[in-house]
């Protein structure tokens, strides 16, 4: 024999027989009314996953929902309009001291009180094209020397008078992305 080993093929298996079709399913519930909803398990993507680490829904990857609040990192845009029975802005306190640069990207809601000579600053606004405006607590302005960014207009080219023992609330606007601020005196000696 030189080693090879012959043998005699096998039979083929028959054919397996065809399964008949399953019932249909009946037709689901209508969920619950109210404000919440459940999810559980996980999901590797789409726009609403349940994240188990965390035990909270997640819409996209710049949104989070823990059943309480729904948190957005970026912005929201509506194509007709975004409505809320609430609106509340962010509150930055700077307290007191000499020169300040006021954070945009932190707040657009700002206090100061003044109990030196000033120079303000403004960082931080939003790129073109989107305007953006913020308002400024300002305190005890008029009893000491404050210097505006030269990026502000001034109704006449003059910044306004300041109250030296009270409070004076001030609104900027910008539509350049913080070339330039239109600069109001909103409300003048509240104290």
């Amino acid at each position: 024999m030189d080693g090879t080993l012959f043998g005699s093929s096998g039979s083929s298996g028959t054919s397996g027989v065809s399964g008949s079709d399953g019932t249909s399913g009946s037709s689901g519930t209508s969920g619950t009314s109210g404000t919440s909803f459940e999810i559980s398990g996980t999901t590797d993507g789409g726009v609403l996953r349940y994240n188990n680490s965390l035990g909270i829904a997640e819409i996209d990857t710049d949104l989070t929902y823990n059943g309480i609040v729904l948190n957005v990192t970026g912005q929201i845009s509506g194509s007709t309009s975004i409505v809320t029975k609430n609106f509340q802005e962010v509150y930055r306190d700077y307290g007191t001291g000499g020169n300040v640069t006021l954070d945009l990207s932190s707040a657009n809601n700002f206090e100061y009180t003044a109990n030196t000579n000033v120079s303000f600053s403004f960082t931080g606004a939003p790129s073109t094209p989107k305007g953006f405006g913020f308002t400024l607590v300002y305190n005890n302005g008029g009893g000491v020397t404050t210097t505006w960014p030269g990026t502000v207009l001034w109704a006449g080219g003059v910044s306004p008078a300041l109250t030296a023992g009270g409070t004076d609330v001030l609104v900027f606007y910008t539509y350049d992305g913080g070339t330039s601020y239109y600069g109001f005196l909103s409300a003048a000696n509240f104290s």
